[in-house]
């Protein structure tokens, strides 16, 4: 009974000090509690409730955190030019109080100084910041035996759920050491203080190693807070200093290094080894960590792999994700489905999806999502890149098969065999080009035309049965009978050749014998390019045309048959009248 007034006397007694501080500050607000304006307080929980009095006019407050090394109380504007705050909130009015969350809760053994102040509706600061309130956070105390029994005992006497807890917490505030009763063994599970114990499932080693265990079984605790906070959870393996620490019902994980897995409290089937290694995990499962601080801020993440000292360090709720190598993936936070391999791998990339690093610092600066990164540097531009979402792959180099050195950007090499390049649509032609101990060919495998492009248009094409056809309309039989294309729709400026122009050219035509220099055997007659007449002579004087000597040849014929029709007439016309002179 004594205990009960005790406690229900310090919560008045804290009401009445928030009431009276009001009263006396106006515009400021009083940090009441936790800590003290003139020495270090021990406060024994990593998430402490802050109040303070009451200001008129506020629509909310403002709670400012600051980490303190020296154990001196400063101003707070001291403070903020010496660090930021590690926590800062508003809370809306009129509550007085504020609670930590577990997620954000201060680290044990630490010093922290803290101020309030007063914010009106439209956001603006109502007087001064409050003077500070120093305070030293170590392990949570839990009254085993009596905790729940207290609880009871004041809501009976009709005090709330909220203000029994809160009653609690003074308390605990209140505690400087923690008493064990005579009647409970320093061996006995579920007790604060506890050394060493050996159970039927349960082993636990080290000051406050499996403090709070009730049902669980086959956990396996060493080292000082290694599974400090596990109730009902089973079958996990904690090894190291703050191992496990906040675990509560999580199963099936194994922590291995100082603070390894130590904020984690329901995640499962996790192996966390290393410093740090998944610190601040929560929730996640199926998670590997290996490493100083690998995977150090996963929250909720699941099925991740990191291997190496800061690999997936910001990681919090990203998933099925694979980083090896020392801080590889360090700065991704939600991306998924990643793979990165290699020193400071994808170290870059924050939210991205669906990526593949491979080397060392692949993928450094990359930020996107669904890339391919093969190379030993943070190039922008790799060896090999890839985006696997429109199935693009680019070598940024020489490729070689069956050579490994290449001197083009794509060499193929062979010997004894031959070497080809084959391109297939199993629904259309199938397109090679082949290099034989003989011969090089290129063509089409299947039976399909195979054409000759020039800026993208067809200029020739080999047809099925051998024959050729030019864009122009020209053509060339199977049997190697070429026909000129000679449509009046391809044909402009379209004139008669003259008899006159004909002979003129007929006559200037100096045919000639000779052989070509690249076959000096085999004879020739025909013309010089060089010395045909302008009529016949291409634009560069370099070739001959056979159709335009043939037009030449067919006018000049024509001509002679049109004179030779004249001189028979002449000739018929001498034959009569010679007939007639004879007659008489």
């Amino acid at each position: 009974m004594k205990k009960i007034f005790l406690a229900t006397f310090v919560f008045m007694f804290l009401l009445v000090s928030v009431w009276v501080a009001a009263e006396e500050t106006g515009n400021n607000p009083v940090a009441v509690s936790p800590g003290s304006e003139t020495e270090v307080v021990t406060v024994w929980q990593s998430c402490p409730t802050f109040s303070w009095s009451a200001v008129d006019q506020a629509s909310s407050y403002r709670v400012a955190v600051f980490a303190s090394v020296d154990g001196k109380i400063a101003p707070y504007e001291s403070m903020a030019v010496m660090s930021s705050p590690v926590i800062s909130k508003q809370i809306p009015g009129p509550a007085l109080s504020w609670t930590l969350p577990a997620e954000e809760r201060l680290k044990t053994g630490s010093m922290y100084a803290w101020y309030v102040q007063a914010v009106d509706a439209s956001g603006n600061a109502i007087g001064s910041w409050s003077g500070g309130r120093i305070f030293q956070v170590e392990q949570e105390i839990r009254f085993v035996g009596i905790e729940e029994k207290l609880g009871e005992i004041l809501k009976s006497y009709g005090v709330s759920e909220e203000t029994a807890a809160n009653v609690l917490n003074d308390l605990k505030s209140e505690v400087k050491e923690v008493v064990v009763p005579d009647k409970v063994s320093k061996t006995t599970p579920g007790v604060s203080g506890v050394l060493g114990y050996e159970g039927s499932t349960n082993t636990f080693y080290g000051n406050n190693a499996g403090a709070s265990i009730t049902t669980g079984s086959t956990d396996t605790f060493i080292g000082a807070d290694a599974g400090a906070h596990t109730t009902t959870g089973y079958g996990n393996t904690f090894l190291g200093y703050e191992a496990g620490h906040l675990n509560s019902t999580g199963y099936y994980n194994i922590c291995l290094g100082y603070g390894a897995g130590s904020w984690n409290e329901i995640g499962y089937y996790n192996i966390f080894i290393g410093k740090d290694a998944g610190g601040e995990n929560d929730s996640g499962n199926n998670n590997v960590f290996i490493g100083h601080e690998a995977g150090w801020s996963n929250y909720s993440g699941y099925n991740n792999t990191f291997v190496g000292n800061n690999a997936g360090d910001a990681n919090s709720t990203g998933n099925d994700c694979t980083f090896v190598g020392n801080s590889a993936g360090e700065s991704n936070s939600t991306g998924s489905n990643n793979t990165f391999i290699g020193h400071s791998a994808g170290k870059s990339n924050n939210t991205g999806i669906g990526n593949l690093f491979l080397g060392y610092r692949a993928g450094y600066n990359e930020t996107g999502s669904n890339k391919l990164y093969i190379d030993n540097s943070n190039t922008s531009s790799p060896l090999i890149y890839g985006e696997f979402d429109n199935d693009i792959v680019t070598i940024n180099g020489k490729l070689g098969i069956g050579t490994k050195t290449p001197d083009y950007q794509m060499e193929l090499e062979t010997t004894g065999e031959n070497a080809a390049f084959v391109t297939n649509r199993t629904d259309g032609a199938t397109t090679f080009m082949n290099a034989t101990a003989s011969y090089a060919q290129f063509g089409a495998v299947s039976n399909h035309p195979v054409r000759i492009l020039v800026n993208s248009t067809s200029n020739m094409m080999i047809n099925t049965d051998g024959s050729l056809s030019m864009a122009s309309g020209a053509t060339c039989t199977t049997g190697g009978v070429w026909t000129d294309a000679s449509s009046r729709a391809l044909k402009e400026n379209i004139e008669n050749l003259s008899a006159s122009e004909a002979v003129d050219a007929l006559t200037k035509l100096n045919p000639v014998k000779y052989n070509y220099k690249v076959d000096k055997t085999d004879k020739h007659v025909g013309f010089i390019a060089e010395d045909v007449p302008d009529l016949v002579a291409s634009a560069d004087r370099k070739g001959l045309t056979p159709m335009d000597v043939t037009a030449v040849l067919t006018k000049v014929v024509q001509e002679l048959q049109r004179e030779n029709q004249e001189y028979k007439k002449i000739i018929s016309d001498l034959q009569e009248r010679m007939a007639k002179l004879e007659k008489n």
